[in-house]
C-alpha cells in the first residue's frame, strides 16, 4: 500500500510533458494552482501524513528549478508559473500573476517536516491569493475558511471543502492529488451534495489537447 501511494504521488499525470501542453491561460493555471494549494492545506488539517508525503514529493531535490516528468503536478504547475516566459505561444497571459516562490518553498518545507505554523500559513495563503490575482469569489471565500480552519464551523468546512473539490473535479481530475483529496473528503464526510457542473473546457482537456489532436489525426490517416 505504501509503495502504491509513493508511486501515485511521484508521477504527475496531468502536467507530465510540457511539449504536449496545449495553449492555456494564466488565469486558468493560477486558479487551478491556488485551488490545489488549498486542497493540500485541507489535507494537512484532515490527514497530515498524506499532506506531508505529497509536500516531500513536490519538493523533490529541494527546489523548483526544472520540469520533472516524475514530479508532482503541483511542482510542475509551480514551475510554469515561475517561468512563464518559457511558455510564450502556448500560454496566453490574460492576467498578471507571480508565484511567491520563497514563501511557497517554506510552506512546503514546513509541511514536509511535519511543522505546523498557522500564522505563516495564513499569511502565505493571503499573499498567494494576491500575487496570483485571484478574482473568483468562491476561491477567495474558501481561502478565508481554509487559512483559519480551527476557527471555522463544521458547515463552513464542508462548504469550503466542497468548493475546492468541485474545482479539482473540473480542472484537476487527472492530477495526482485528486483521488487522495476525494478519498479523504469522502471518508471525513466533508462533501455536501453536489449536482452543479461548471461549464467550459476542463484544464485537463487543454493540457492534453495537443496529444489528443495528434492521436485523432493519426487515427484518421490510418483509416484512409
Amino acid at each position: 500500500m505504501a509503495f502504491e501511494f509513493i508511486q501515485e504521488i511521484t508521477e504527475a499525470r496531468l502536467f507530465r510533458n510540457p511539449a504536449r501542453m496545449a495553449e492555456l491561460y494564466t488565469s486558468e493555471l493560477a486558479d487551478s494552482f491556488f485551488n490545489a494549494v488549498m486542497a493540500l492545506q485541507i489535507l494537512q488539517e484532515t490527514d497530515p501524513r498524506k499532506a506531508q508525503k505529497y509536500a516531500k514529493a513536490t519538493l523533490g531535490s529541494g527546489s523548483i528549478d526544472g520540469w520533472r516528468a516524475s514530479g508532482t503536478d503541483l511542482h510542475n504547475m509551480a514551475f510554469i508559473l515561475k517561468n512563464q516566459d518559457r511558455y510564450e505561444g502556448r500560454m496566453t497571459k490574460d492576467r498578471r500573476v507571480t508565484l511567491p516562490y520563497l514563501g511557497f518553498m517554506q510552506y512546503l518545507r514546513n509541511m514536509a517536516q511535519g511543522r505546523i505554523d498557522k500564522q505563516f500559513n495564513r499569511q502565505f495563503m493571503l499573499k498567494l491569493q494576491n500575487q496570483l490575482n485571484i478574482k473568483s469569489p468562491a476561491l477567495r471565500s474558501s481561502r478565508r475558511t481554509v487559512a483559519d480552519w480551527d476557527r471555522g464551523l463544521p458547515d463552513e468546512h464542508k462548504v469550503a471543502a466542497t468548493r475546492i473539490y468541485k474545482g479539482m473535479r473540473h480542472d484537476l481530475r487527472a492530477s495526482d492529488m485528486f483521488n487522495q483529496y476525494n478519498a479523504v473528503m469522502m471518508g471525513k464526510n466533508l462533501l455536501v451534495p453536489d449536482e452543479i457542473q461548471r461549464p467550459g473546457i476542463p484544464l485537463a482537456a487543454k493540457v492534453a489537447g495537443a496529444a489528443v489532436a495528434g492521436y485523432m489525426l493519426g487515427k484518421k490517416l490510418a483509416s484512409l
